[in-house]
């Protein structure tokens, strides 16, 4: 075998050491009274341990300070909740740096965050007034979705009035300014699930906020939002992203009382909910237990009734099959990793490496890149043609040959929504990109999808779609973007009712974006430069769908360029560059880059891809 071996014996010896320090710590910490460590339980979110129901009095404010230090101070305590109880108002410490009017009628939980670049400036101005002048890098709505923002400039002038000879706050900004070191360490990412528009997978809806006294209080408040619906960042999905928690026409879905957690069970009292349809009752588990996972397992009544009297509680576990991640079809594909070789042919990686696929498409040689569906085996390929480059389709496992079904000048990485039944290209994406979806059954049907949101951005590059199938990620001009898939409810049978709307550049700091791939539905890998990029070439990246969270993949073994990436449903990640195909031996941050041969130290080709 002839890939290099990762270096996890040194790393499992560190590992070692370190367990035996942690045991000969809590040996003297039991020693010296510490008895109480508990030594097992349920894995729980990292956040600060619950705060007493009782109010506390925070320290009181420095006197003497001047106003602009006042607004400064402010500022940084915009995000500290260490003194905040369930009798208590939020950022009560925050407060104390406000006049008793202002206090009363500043309302942070509804306000929109403004998060400001750290090098914000705070100066005296005239008649008692202070002035705020700042870059804002985010913003997170009154539904706590987040929204890069490149680079606005913030302005805000605060009156300031003195109390009792110390100045205060007299007129609290209507937004909660927070700083970006601040936001980092303060906001904690939770997921919301809603359904997609058949009711059956989950959509992720990423929401960002501060932990809250208790976990109950936590779960409360996530299950308020499922309660709101789909955030900002959704909303132009409307007809595709559904609810199970959605009033019915003329009613009201509410908690009839606040949401509780006892014995590690959650318990969620719903009233006014429809469960009457098909599925309608596991949709509805489904969509709480995901969002509540990091709680507990939740236990449903609604008016005070079980959900299901023979189902005691739910979890990820008994509503897996709406997983936005879930494997499609009935899972009986082989998921055979595979690449084009330097002659244009489809070579497997996997059970058989080496060998062409079966049909034109191993024999061909004019392949550019290919993937395949895990539902059905549809397999679509860009070839080149006399003309310019053709769409080739087919299902070469079981022997069905590839045949053209779209001609062009140019045509994108196809990408497969999650049943199979559809295929989406971009065709002469450089000068007047047009998206086409293309039926994977006979007779093949083709339909331009609406996209007026690209006009302007550039050369088109690449497009793909989320595995729950409503975001879909497109590369104009060398940046990201993430927009959503809008189907109409009213008239499915309607193809002019397909779009695509939304588009926002998600990672401004994101140069030179080339390949991009759903890891899964809440994020992509990349391949990009950040910044100026010292090694001078693309990168891969994780990124989260709102380009809150970016993560390095390993760079341990890339020497070149990435112009390609692909994912597995089972965590298989592959690359391409400098006209060699690598596969990620570890995990995403520490792996490392090798042969996807064991019988070849080098595989010289490009596009990898793998069925999902």
């Amino acid at each position: 075998m002839n890939r290099r071996t990762p270096r996890r014996p040194r790393a499992a010896s560190r590992a070692g050491h370190r367990g035996l320090a942690a045991f000969l710590l809590l040996t003297m910490l039991a020693a010296a009274g510490c008895a109480d460590i508990p030594s097992s339980g349920p894995a729980q979110d990292v956040l600060p341990i619950e705060q007493p129901d009782a109010p506390q009095t925070p320290a009181a404010v420095q006197a003497g300070l001047p106003p602009d230090s006042i607004v400064r101070d402010f500022i940084s305590h915009s995000t500290d909740t260490s003194q905040d109880t369930k009798a208590a108002n939020s950022l009560a410490v925050a407060r104390q740096y406000l006049t008793q009017d202002a206090s009363k009628n500043w309302h942070p939980d509804s306000a929109e965050v403004v998060v400001l670049r750290n090098d914000y400036r705070v100066e005296v101005g005239a008649k008692d007034t202070v002035l705020l002048k700042g870059t804002e890098i985010a913003t997170l709505g009154t539904d706590r979705a987040y929204h890069a923002v490149p680079g606005r400039a913030y302005e805000k002038t605060l009156q300031m009035q003195k109390v009792a000879g110390e100045w205060r706050i007299s007129d609290a900004p209507e937004q909660l300014l927070v700083g970006e070191t601040d936001f980092r360490n303060s906001y904690y990412e939770r997921v919301v699930y809603f359904l997609n528009r058949t009711g059956t997978v989950l959509v992720p809806d990423p929401r960002y906020v501060t932990p809250g006294p208790t976990p109950a209080n936590r779960a409360d408040r996530l299950v308020r939002m499922l309660l709101a619906g789909p955030s900002s960042t959704l909303a132009a999905a409307s007809d595709s992203v559904t609810s199970q928690l959605a009033a019915p026409a003329g009613g009201k879905v509410a908690l009839r009382s606040a949401v509780t957690i006892d014995e590690n069970l959650v318990r969620v009292d719903l009233t006014g909910v429809d469960v009457s349809g098909k599925g309608a009752k596991m949709a509805l588990a489904a969509q709480l237990a995901w969002t509540l996972q990091s709680e507990g397992d939740v236990v449903i009544t609604i008016d005070g009734e079980p959900l299901d009297p023979l189902v005691p509680s739910y979890s990820t576990t008994n509503t897996a099959s709406y997983s936005p991640d879930g494997t499609p079809g009935n899972g009986n594909l082989p998921l055979d990793p595979y690449y084009v070789d330097s002659a244009g042919r489809i070579i497997s990686l996997g059970r058989n490496p080496g060998k062409a696929m079966w049909g034109r498409l191993g024999t061909s040689g004019s392949v550019i890149a290919a993937s395949m569906s895990a539902a059905n085996g549809t397999l679509a390929a860009v070839s080149r043609s006399s003309t310019g480059q053709e769409l080739l389709m087919g299902k070469p496992l079981q022997f069905q040959n590839a045949e053209p079904v779209l001609a062009a000048d140019s045509l994108t990485v196809p990408t497969f929504d999650r049943a199979g039944n559809e295929v989406w290209v971009v065709q002469d994406g450089a000068d007047k990109p047009q998206v086409i979806r293309l039926t994977t059954s006979s007779p093949v049907t083709r339909q331009v999808v609406a996209a007026p949101e690209l006009a302007g951005k550039g050369a088109v590059t690449s497009l793909v779609l989320s595995p729950d199938g409503v975001r879909v990620a497109v590369v104009a001009d060398s940046k990201l973007y993430v927009g959503v898939v809008t189907i109409s409810k009213a008239q499915p049978s309607d193809q002019s009712t397909l779009s695509i709307s939304g588009l926002t550049e998600i990672d401004p700091q994101l140069s030179d974006v080339g390949p991009v791939a759903f890891r899964s539905a809440a994020q992509l890998v990349v391949g990009a430069k950040v910044g100026s990029s010292s090694s001078g070439f693309r990168v891969l990246h994780l990124v989260s769908v709102d380009g809150r969270e970016r993560t390095a993949v390993s760079d341990d073994g890339i020497f070149g360029d990435v112009d390609a990436v692909a994912n597995g449903l089972d965590g298989t990640m592959l690359t391409s560059f400098d006209g060699r195909v690598y596969q990620l031996d570890g995990t995403p941050r520490s792996g490392e880059w090798v042969s996807p041969d064991p019988n070849a130290a080098v595989v010289t080709g490009s596009a990898p891809f793998v069925p999902n």
